[in-house]
């Protein structure tokens, strides 16, 4: 919304420099910048235990297409609130787990979208009134039901479903964590325990999967904080974050046992498990933040004894050769040389990589995970602007157990001059929209314009009939003559004569006799 009025005092607002914001719309009276304003919104990819979404059929919004959870936040709600809120209102089902995706402009509406992956176990809908139907669609397939280009299209693209795996985060695990612990972790071994830090995810929006590694089939199980949402730049504040999270999760451990028993966590024995935070990193540029906490403390040299003291474990991919990764010869691995994949150079890279090994790696792959590859190649595929039907294409190659073919079709790409040509062609329908507002507003004007003149002239007109049917009367013609006089002068029929003349013919008064006086 952009003010016009002071919305406090009604003055006409002015504008004025604001600091490096430009020119503002300013209330001289009440001395305030007018700043635009938006609505607030989430949108919620739900995604189940079985890797599928919820989408939604709603004929008020889309007659063709299928729609995420939506909803305006309330006054007083968080961002996650309205999630659990809107998913429970829309669907029926209860949310386990909230993460924040990205916020998405909605110019169109005045609107600033909050997408979410929310996570909630598969169960039947109880549909609200404003849903038409719902139903649960595998993710892979999740955005060809949507409007191509959608927020919520954008959204599920977004969502990260390659750690939520439990084969591929122990291969990961197995690959790339140089721990002695780490070499026999099973898919068996790890569960999933986000849902029990959901209060922590609220405070920490780019918190990602929580999870319990039961180490060497011991009694004791030691927590993993994976930090592995795909960085794509160093944070520098990222040590702090995991702090939190670890002394979050020790309170949780210490609450739980004394919910068994009262004192427990006061007892010598009692330890809490050890947390290893992993940081996955994805970005071009060398990461040359210090891993220890140590070092976002002033003076934390000096202060060394009395402060907690640990590194995150970093896992950086560009460290990693296409050759390095296809020695582990497992699906992780393919799915972290995809990646990789930033330039067109290093896709001339991958086209030169063993096609046979590729495929034997696949070769018993279990569905869902040549799925998720696919899904992972579709993602990146999209975000270079490869046309939609090329994209399926090579999606296909990689379903039909074919990787070593992916690219082998494929002409070179020029990635940086497919970004600029589809920024000038965004810049140009831009442009083209302003010119269809600015045509329209202006078709818009004539017509109100031209409806004025025909008011007039109708005015104009309804008194020229009057006025001849009222000089007909003064003369002493008859209402038959002033009907034909009608149709002579403003070629009526009879009926539209006839109508006029009844309306403007006025009828005679009447005057009362002259009585004769006394004296006549």
């Amino acid at each position: 919304m952009h003010f016009q009025y002071c919305p406090h005092c009604g003055k006409k607002a002015e504008r004025k420099q604001i600091g490096d914001e430009g020119l503002i719309p300013y209330c001289t009276q009440c001395e305030v910048p007018l700043w635009d304003m938006f609505t607030t919104s989430i949108i919620a990819a739900v995604v189940n235990e079985c890797g599928e979404i919820a989408l939604l059929r709603q004929n008020y919004v889309s007659q063709t297409n299928h729609v995420c959870v939506a909803g305006i936040m309330k006054l007083g709600e968080s961002a996650e609130e309205t999630v659990i809120r809107e998913v429970g209102e829309e669907l029926g089902l209860k949310v386990k787990s909230v993460e924040f995706v990205k916020s998405y402009p909605y110019e169109k509406k005045e609107m600033l979208m909050l997408g979410f992956r929310a996570v909630a176990e598969k169960a039947d809908f109880v549909l609200s009134g404003e849903v038409d139907a719902a139903e649960w669609v595998k993710l892979e397939d999740a955005p060809g039901l949507l409007r191509e280009g959608s927020i919520a299209w954008q959204l599920v693209r977004a969502v990260k479903v390659i750690f939520d795996d439990h084969t591929l985060c122990s291969q990961f695990l197995r690959d790339y964590v140089d721990l002695p612990y780490m070499k026999g972790i099973r898919p068996e071994d790890i569960e999933d325990v986000s849902e029990q830090y959901v209060t922590l995810f609220a405070e920490e929006r780019n918190s990602d999967r929580v999870k319990r590694v039961h180490v060497g089939g011991g009694s004791a199980p030691f927590f993993l904080v994976s930090l592995i949402e795909h960085k794509t730049a160093p944070d520098y504040n990222v040590c702090m974050q995991v702090f939190r999270y670890m002394v979050y999760i020790w309170e949780t451990y210490e609450k739980e046992a004394e919910s068994i028993q009262k004192g427990m966590a006061k007892r010598e024995d009692f330890l809490y498990p050890p947390i290893l935070p992993i940081i996955y990193y994805e970005g071009a540029k060398s990461w040359n933040v210090p891993r220890d906490f140590r070092s976002r403390i002033r003076e934390g040299s000096i202060f060394e004894k009395y402060l907690p003291n640990f590194e995150y474990y970093l896992v950086p991919l560009r460290d990693y050769s296409n050759e390095m990764l296809m020695e582990k010869k497992d699906e992780i691995s393919l799915v972290m040389m995809i990646n990789k994949l930033q330039t067109a150079e290093d896709i001339v890279n991958f086209r030169q990589l063993p096609g046979k090994e590729i495929e034997e790696i696949l070769k018993d792959s279990p569905e869902h995970l040549v799925n998720i590859i696919a899904n992972v190649l579709r993602a990146f595929l999209l975000k270079m602007n490869v046309p939609v039907p090329e994209t399926e294409r090579l999606t296909d190659k990689v379903r039909e157990k074919k990787m070593g073919e992916l690219f082998e079709n494929m002409e070179k790409m020029d990635i940086q001059a497919e970004r600029r040509n589809t920024a000038l062609e965004e810049q140009r329908a831009d442009e083209a929209n302003v010119r269809a507002n600015e045509a329209e507003k202006q078709a818009a004007e004539e017509r109100n314009r031209a409806e004025k003149e025909k008011k007039r002239a109708d005015i104009a007109e309804e008194n020229s009939i009057k006025l001849l049917v009222e000089l007909c009367q003064d003369l002493g013609a008859s209402m038959d003559a002033a009907m034909q006089s009608l149709r002579d002068k403003k070629d009526m029929t009879m009926e539209e004569a006839q109508k006029k003349v009844e309306i403007y013919w006025k009828e005679p008064t009447d005057i009362p006799e002259k009585k004769n006086s006394p004296n006549g």
